[in-house]
């Protein structure tokens, strides 16, 4: 009697262990889904038939600004076309710079869309551009006219999540 008592009494240890790790995974899910399934922000603006988050007022190297957009359930902008390029572009700021999803990080003069993980469908550099120095990819307005320039990924500069 004595040796099952005992044995009911680890399992129930046992049980209870596994149910208080079980708890904590849960409540570990459920703090990560909240965090990557949040309704849309009010700051996403419809532009054409996607939603934008223009962020004008902090400045984030591009690895952050990947970061932040991951985090409002979004990514770094992905242009597609020249159409949607020209729907954007009268949104932004000319005097600011905008991190895009393009990148050359894993390979010098190859450029790839960080969210398609291929060459991006779309670009529009300035002239002269890419000069081959930097690794990430901004927009930008420069000879009277908005267009993509190859920047230090370190820069700080403002973003665009879709």
């Amino acid at each position: 009697n004595v040796d099952v008592l005992e044995l009911v009494e680890r399992m129930e240890h046992r049980i209870w262990l596994k149910m208080d790790r079980y708890e904590k995974d849960l409540q570990y899910l459920r703090d990560h889904i909240t965090m990557l399934v949040k309704p849309r922000n009010r700051s996403f603006q419809k532009i054409g038939y996607k939603y934008y988050f223009i962020e004008d007022t902090t400045g984030v190297n591009w690895f952050e600004a990947h970061n932040r957009c991951m985090r409002l359930g979004a990514h770094l902008v992905s242009i597609q076309n020249k159409d949607e390029f020209e729907l954007i572009t009268p949104h932004l700021q000319k005097s600011y710079s905008y991190w895009t999803d393009i990148n050359e990080l894993s390979k010098d003069g190859e450029y790839v869309s960080s969210t398609a993980g291929q060459k991006p469908k779309f670009l529009s550099w300035h002239p002269n551009e890419p000069t081959g120095w930097e690794h990430c990819v901004e927009i930008n307005y420069m000879y009277s006219e908005f267009g993509m320039n190859d920047n230090s990924c370190d820069q700080k500069v403002f973003f665009i999540c879709e």
